[in-house]
């Protein structure tokens, strides 16, 4: 059986705070996965808890995806978990390390919902997570 839950970590030479406030924002973050994904109705909550919004993707195995993310925790910066209709969920977590910050996330697939599903998912491989957390470093390093 394919493993379902994957988790990635990356040293960031930057402060927790911008790293979290990087992976605070669903259309930044989104922005760094390896599918093409559009976000839309974002709706923020004050208190983190309860931030929802739509997203749709599509990859290179012509799969298209979507769902309504939903914050599930939020502790401002340590840790975002979020839930998609889709069964999957992501825990985000910063942490300092040195002079900078160790962004880790666990992606966890195992109660996907939306049929047709398992390809794009089981080729979420541990490259995948890598590029995206490369490609938050890159960003987060640069401002």
């Amino acid at each position: 059986m394919a493993a379902t839950t994957f988790t990635r970590s990356i040293g960031i030479n930057a402060p927790v705070r911008e790293v979290f406030d990087f992976i605070g924002d669903p259309v930044r973050l989104f922005s760094t996965w390896p599918m093409s994904v559009s976000v839309s109705e974002v709706r923020i909550s004050a208190e983190g808890v309860g931030t929802t919004y739509e997203w749709t993707g599509g990859n290179e195995w012509n799969v298209t995806l979507s769902g309504v993310m939903t914050r599930e925790a939020h502790v401002p910066d340590e840790q975002i978990i979020e839930r998609s209709t889709s069964g999957s969920v992501w825990d985000w977590r910063v942490r300092p390390e040195g002079d900078g910050s160790r962004l880790t996330v666990t992606c966890d697939h195992s109660a996907r919902t939306i049929p047709g599903m398992d390809v794009g998912v089981m080729r979420m491989t541990a490259r995948d997570l890598e590029g995206m957390l490369a490609d938050i470093k890159e960003r987060v390093e640069r401002r």
